[in-house]
């Protein structure tokens, strides 16, 4: 258990890092690039984004899966790189086939760098998988920072620095994943080289990833299906305000991603030794502390939700609604990514598979309908509404598979730590409403103080695990 916490400390302060370089770099780029080329360049991510899924086809989560079993690994790594390798082909293909509509949506003549992002992307996602899959969830975090850390100073550089706008965006995303990936195949075959498979080794591969592959789909619905839509129907100006906002949102739910990411390989490894009882022990030690920062982070966004994205532009801060009803997808998303992690790890994906069906027909469906009637408010609550509804039916399917109980007291501790914050962020954000945009970073620093302080009064819990945290981190 000392291990699992001391990885999710490094994988959580990856993910801050994470957090941090792409909040600067995205503040740089609607400063002086504008929303509208902030909008182009989310459209074009989206369209990445869903083409990655068809490129992967929940190979890589297979790959995870099979490798982290610890049965002849090198074989899997093998069986994905074929497999993977195989469908990009067959991909970038279809892409330049369609290459006139890919221009035209995304406004601009770029299907051919769209192949390459696409083939870095599929490449950084075998890596990364891999390493997780050989239980190096520091590694791959520490892998996953870089990336993002390379990828916003070459932009910045290229985009701004050089003034390159748009084409900048694209030369930077493209020169930091193929500098990772390098070093990721590097890294995984100091471990494991990756070696010829047999037939049996694609096809145990194939047999998990043929339910996968609907959780990569969901994954990527949930966070692109909006932007997608909104590409159709508004302004590329107000799909790059959306999708500051959605930025904003998802760092509330960087705890709780650290954690399930962390137990994963350890739950997986301990079902195929068939040892339950640690699971369900492993899993509601989670859920304990899923929330602890999505719920005060879903209630500081209600509340400063314009304040916060006034810090991109004053254009930005007609978002502030929209980023009010995200903050409740990024809470019910804490949660329910992991009840998906522990199905996966139970080697249960028929189940996964169910609950990605549901959320995927509410999802696509519920944006459609509802942007179409509601313009950008529809896609948020479509996006909310669906993560709601696959959250509770996730719940139902693993208490039916492990029993779990909900740790509710801790959790009602971390809510009622919440209201605390919230009464004294209302106070001092009316002493600071006539201040410049920046005085929102003190309103924040004061919430965080006033429910950490309040947090650790309340739980005996939390002070203890914070103990054992300041250790590690000091050791």
């Amino acid at each position: 258990m000392v291990k699992i916490s001391k990885t999710t400390i490094v994988e959580f302060l990856s993910k801050i890092t994470l957090t941090v370089a792409g909040f600067v770099s995205t503040l740089l780029f609607a400063r002086y690039l504008g929303s509208g080329v902030l909008g182009q360049y989310f459209l074009l991510i989206g369209v990445l984004s869903w083409l990655e899924f068809a490129g992967q086809l929940g190979v890589t989560k297979a790959i995870q899966k099979r490798v982290s079993e610890n049965e002849l690994p090198a074989a899997y790594l093998g069986a994905g790189l074929l497999i993977q390798a195989t469908i990009a082909s067959l991909l970038a293909g279809a892409i330049l086939l369609a290459g006139d509509y890919v221009n035209q949506y995304l406004g601009a003549s770029v299907v051919e760098f769209v192949v390459l992002l696409v083939l870095v992307r599929l490449g950084y996602g075998y890596v990364t998988a891999g390493l997780r899959g050989q239980h190096r969830v520091a590694t791959a975090a520490s892998l996953e920072t870089a990336a993002t850390v390379l990828q916003a100073g070459l932009q910045v550089l290229m985009a701004i620095g050089l003034g390159l706008g748009f084409l900048g965006l694209i030369y930077g995303y493209f020169s930091a994943f193929f500098i990772i990936i390098v070093v990721g195949l590097l890294l995984i075959s100091n471990r494991h080289r990756p070696a010829l498979p047999s037939r049996e080794h694609v096809k145990k591969l194939l047999s998990f990833a043929q339910y996968s592959w609907l959780g990569v789909l969901k994954t990527r619905t949930s966070a692109w299906m909006d932007i997608i839509v909104l590409g159709i129907f508004i302004p590329q100006s107000l799909v790059g305000i959306y999708g500051a906002s959605w930025r904003v949102a998802v760092v509330i739910s960087l705890a709780s991603q650290s954690l399930w990411q962390t137990l994963f390989p350890a739950m997986s490894e301990l079902n195929a030794n068939k040892n339950t009882p640690e699971i369900r022990s492993l899993f509601e030690k989670g859920l304990m502390y899923g929330g602890i920062i999505a719920i005060p982070g879903a209630v500081g966004l209600i509340l400063l939700g314009s304040e916060i994205l006034r810090i991109y532009g004053s254009e930005f801060t007609q978002g502030g609604h929209i980023l009010a009803i995200l903050a409740f997808s990024a809470l019910f998303a804490s949660y329910e990514g992991q009840f998906r992690a522990a199905l996966d790890a139970t080697n249960r994906p028929d189940l996964t598979f169910i609950s990605n069906l549901l959320f995927l027909v509410i999802n696509v469906t519920g944006n459609i309908v509802l942007v179409w009637q509601f313009g950008w408010i529809g896609a948020a609550v479509a996006t909310s509404g669906s993560m709601l509804v696959s959250l509770v039916y996730s719940y139902t399917l693993v208490d039916r598979t492990l029993g779990v109980t909900i740790p509710i007291g801790e959790i009602g501790k971390q809510v009622t730590a919440s209201a605390v914050m919230a009464v004294v962020v209302v106070i001092v954000k009316e002493f600071t409403k006539t201040q410049p945009y920046y005085f929102v970073i003190m309103t924040i620093t004061i919430g965080v103080l006033v429910y950490s302080l309040t947090l650790l009064v309340l739980s005996l819990e939390v002070r203890t695990k914070a103990m054992e945290f300041a250790d590690l981190l000091v050791n």
